[in-house]
């Protein structure tokens, strides 16, 4: 029993959320992808330390769109990620404005479909990300992320992200 208690302490202090995302690709996805707009569904876990910082796992999969044909290939695109952010709170407290950096790995998926023939690839590449946010309650909070990923040597695949969070 008292192995269990300090256990259960620690999974009470990370507070899941859920997020909902749009992705605006940027540079060579953006032009593969025609500039349309994705979507995203993520789960979070944050543990709130003192001094304003906090440390948050983040859970994602996001689905690109397929454009219209580019050069006579259409492209659809989606990944998984998996994020260890910090979070500074700039007030010092949890409610409010605060900045976000973050570190993780993305699962690449894509299949491009043309005239002569189709393809389908996968990659697991780092991704590193940065941005701001603003939680409004203790429930609520959104937040803008830029994130730096590629799928190859030669494909850039950065991602401006807007989430909403919703907190239990």
């Amino acid at each position: 029993m008292n192995r269990i208690l300090p256990l259960l302490f620690a999974v009470t202090l990370c507070a899941p959320a859920l997020q909902a995302q749009v992705n605006l690709p940027l540079r060579d996805l953006k032009e593969r992808l025609d500039g349309r707009t994705g979507l995203g569904l993520g789960a979070t876990w944050t543990h709130e330390h003192r001094d304003g910082h906090a440390s948050r796992t983040r859970l994602e999969w996001n689905v690109l769109p397929e454009g219209p044909a580019v050069a006579g290939v259409r492209t659809q695109v989606n990944n998984y990620t998996l994020v260890f952010d910090h979070l500074w709170h700039c007030g010092g407290k949890a409610e409010g404005p605060y900045l976000v950096a973050g570190l993780g790995a993305v699962r690449w998926f894509m299949s491009e479909t043309g005239p002569a023939a189709s393809a389908s690839s996968h990659t697991t590449k780092l991704t590193v990300q940065g941005g701001a946010g603003w939680r409004f309650s203790p429930s609520f909070g959104a937040e803008v992320r830029y994130a730096v990923s590629s799928m190859d040597r030669t494909l850039d695949a950065n991602l401006v992200q807007g989430c909403l969070t919703f907190r239990f």
